[in-house]
């Protein structure tokens, strides 16, 4: 095991900078999660430090040795992929042990290493099995066992989970918490789905554009985005955003669109040199009006759609042409295309900065 640290790594395709002075300190034994949609740079990141991408300027260091130049078979990670690149061929065994005969270790050791990796990953009855008898997660878990047991120093995982079923994947993530719990490698992985980010990183770096747009803990990047990209990609639905104009009078500060909104008294010394803003809210700060004491956030939507989860429901609305997403806790049935008055908790909501994008703190 040993720290990972990328200190302003960059990397250029051509004329197009993937990467763009990424740094990142990972210690020993921490689970980190890079998040961000097609194209943000993150596997790009990943294969880096794996040594299959060479990087353009900056500094990698896998504990004590600085591996810009090392070979990747020498930098002692393992890395598991989206597609499973078993060799079809090879029972399960001969897979898991293929890393370890390619070092020429003793027999007696790869015997002992595969059925304590096979144990580990609940896979003793497959050993002598071919992958085209395994199922998806049975094939996932023999490529995790062939990173495992090379006991490398820093495990990558790339989207390793993408092409699983939403039963599955959610059965191997929790599998993979497991895991770590009990190997407590340092481990980086990639991602495109933010509930997966949340689920499995102790910290998690958001990216955009090649660029880091946050690094924190899921409750810190869930509850405190730092700014208006974060805010919409983390958290599912996603956030509700409005924007509009704000003027002060002798009743208070009030948020326009084309309805109006007195905002939060303790609010009105930060928001009231802003002339625009946009408000955050997530669903859960938005609600039926029925029974709601300050009448200076209920406004009247349109209901475009129910989404029924069973234990609640989603409200697609439309207020005034801004299309916001309510989590709704009733069972009564509201016919689609109705008006409904709605309740905007504004002691919940974020405010952002419309030109630079950042949240008003």
């Amino acid at each position: 095991m040993a720290r990972l640290s990328l200190k302003s790594v960059s990397k250029l395709f051509d004329t197009q900078e993937a990467v763009k002075d990424f740094t990142l300190e990972v210690p020993d034994g921490q689970f980190i999660v890079l998040v961000g949609p097609s194209g943000c740079g993150k596997s790009t990141t990943l294969r880096m430090i794996a040594g299959l991408e060479s990087i353009t300027s900056g500094e990698i260091w896998i504990g004590d040795t600085l591996v810009n130049g090392v070979l990747p078979k020498d930098r002692d990670v393992a890395m598991v992929f989206q597609n499973y690149a078993l060799y079809p061929h090879m029972t399960v065994f001969e897979n898991i042990s293929f890393p370890l005969k390619i070092r020429k270790l003793a027999n007696s050791e790869i015997q002992a290493r595969v059925k304590e990796v096979a144990k580990l990953l609940e896979l003793d009855s497959y050993l002598e099995k071919k992958p085209k008898a395994l199922s998806g997660g049975q094939r996932q878990r023999v490529a995790l066992g062939r990173a495992i047991v090379r006991k490398p120093k820093v495990f990558l995982f790339d989207e390793p989970l993408s092409n699983l079923d939403a039963q599955l994947r959610t059965q191997l993530r929790g599998e993979l918490i497991k895991l770590h719990q009990k190997l407590k490698t340092t481990s980086v992985y990639v991602t495109h789905d933010q509930a997966e980010a949340m689920t499995l990183g102790e910290k998690i770096v958001v990216l955009k554009d090649g660029l880091t747009q946050q690094i924190g803990t899921p409750a810190e990047i869930y509850n405190s985005p730092s700014n208006i990209f974060v805010a919409g990609f983390i958290g599912t639905p996603k956030m509700n955003l409005i924007k509009g104009e704000i003027s002060p009078s002798s009743e208070g500060l009030f948020f326009h669109n084309d309805f109006k909104l007195a905002l939060p008294q303790e609010k009105m010394s930060t928001l009231k040199n802003y002339p625009q803003i946009i408000i955050g809210l997530r669903p859960q700060a938005i609600s039926l009006a029925s029974g709601s004491s300050n009448k200076n956030w209920v406004v009247k939507a349109n209901l475009e759609l129910i989404e029924n989860l069973g234990g609640e429901k989603y409200f697609y609305l439309n207020l005034k042409g801004e299309k916001l997403v309510a989590q709704v806790k009733e069972d009564r049935n509201y016919p689609l295309d109705s008006p409904l008055e709605i309740f905007l908790d504004l002691k919940q909501a974020y405010y952002f900065d419309p030109q630079t994008e950042k949240r008003i703190t």
